[in-house]
């Protein structure tokens, strides 16, 4: 099979970027990653910390010289602190991106993983302008700290870095590389690694009642096809959107809950 497209994905040495390697790989692509770890699959591997931005300056010179693909993967929990969830979920992911870009034109296309902890993003609108106005991590503490309730500053910083990163994708969409499509997949509770990182900072009461609703956790195999599907010619009109893959979870509860909402009102 030729080489079809040149991508290079973030994170893409473990968990579900990984799987999204294995998935652009069996296309046919030239795939390139972008890890703080060296990649198990037989790829380049340009090693890089995305919480350290003159890391992420130093890799532009490593990058391929035309890229068709991005795929942000990279990701941690909030259980790595308020620090490193805004860091690498959100402020190196940009910076990477506004650098990988200068390579990409309008036939390119970036699909960053978002999260469905970022479905209420308007409810977070001001948190969320906070953070894409800090163009540091020092300027995001002081900028953000008014948003992160006491005792759950950590767990709300991953909600809001990733809430960021949906509406970050909005709005620059078509505008970093004017008709270059971008959009975010926003995976449900998945099967990786990272799960009991989620289930230690989010905690049962919250991912429990999404697999009852689902009747399972995703697999990392098909947050990837949903990417690959965004990656393709096939979403050639899809553009600035947020693809929610969590089996119905989140909308299912959200529709209970209002559901349950009009049947007391019209009880009263």
């Amino acid at each position: 099979m030729s080489v079809r497209r040149t991508v290079v994905i973030t994170g893409g040495a473990s968990g579900i970027g990984d799987k999204v390697v294995e998935r652009f790989l069996n296309d046919g692509d030239h795939v390139v990653v972008v890890d703080r770890n060296p990649s198990p699959r037989d790829v380049p591997t340009i090693l890089v910390d995305l919480t350290e931005p003159d890391a992420i300056d130093a890799a532009a010179d490593a990058l391929p010289q035309h890229i068709d693909v991005l795929v942000n993967a990279a990701g941690i929990s909030g259980k790595n602190g308020v620090d490193a969830a805004l860091a690498v979920n959100f402020l190196g992911m940009r910076r990477f991106s506004e650098i990988a870009v200068q390579r990409m034109t309008a036939e390119s296309n970036v699909v960053t993983i978002a999260s469905t902890t970022g479905f209420e993003w308007r409810r977070r609108i001001e948190g969320v302008q906070a953070l894409i106005g800090s163009r540091s991590l020092e300027e995001a503490r002081v900028n953000v700290a008014p948003f992160l309730p006491d005792g759950q500053e950590s767990f709300e910083a991953y909600n809001l870095a990733k809430a960021t990163v949906i509406v970050w994708t909005m709005i620059s969409s078509r505008q970093l590389v004017p008709g270059m499509r971008m959009n975010t997949v926003s995976p449900g509770p998945t099967e990786t690694p990272l799960l009991q990182d989620f289930y230690d900072s989010i905690g049962e009461d919250q991912l429990d009642p999404l697999k009852e609703f689902a009747g399972r956790h995703g697999t990392p195999e098909e947050i990837a096809a949903a990417i690959a599907f965004l990656a393709s010619d096939e979403a050639s009109w899809i553009s600035g959107e947020d693809l929610v893959v969590d089996g119905g979870a989140e909308g299912g509860l959200l529709r209970k809950k209002l559901a349950d909402r009009i049947a007391a009102y019209a009880a009263q």
